[in-house]
């Protein structure tokens, strides 16, 4: 769990988190997905579509970029300590 790249998509999703964190947040934010409590299976899914399959929306080219250098047990990482996190 210390490799650069885990540390990098952590990175990014603690910005997802910090913008995600609850009713007090500006408005703007309330399209940024919530990652924090998410089923760990739905989130290596979803991790592992974004890295091995062709980007098409944007959402797409920006989350393979975050996760096009993670491995399998790194994404696997990534989403256990994003269900261990309280929604």
């Amino acid at each position: 769990m210390g490799h650069w790249p885990f540390r990098l998509a952590c990175v990014a999703v603690l910005c997802s988190l910090a913008v995600s964190a609850g009713p007090a947040e500006p408005r703007q934010y309330l399209t940024y997905p919530l990652l924090r409590g998410q089923h760990a299976a739905y989130l290596v899914s979803r991790l592992s579509h974004f890295r091995d399959r062709p980007a098409v929306t944007s959402n797409d080219f920006i989350m393979s970029g975050v996760v096009a250098t993670l491995d399998d047990g790194s994404i696997q990482s990534l989403a256990a300590w994003l269900e261990s996190l309280a929604p």
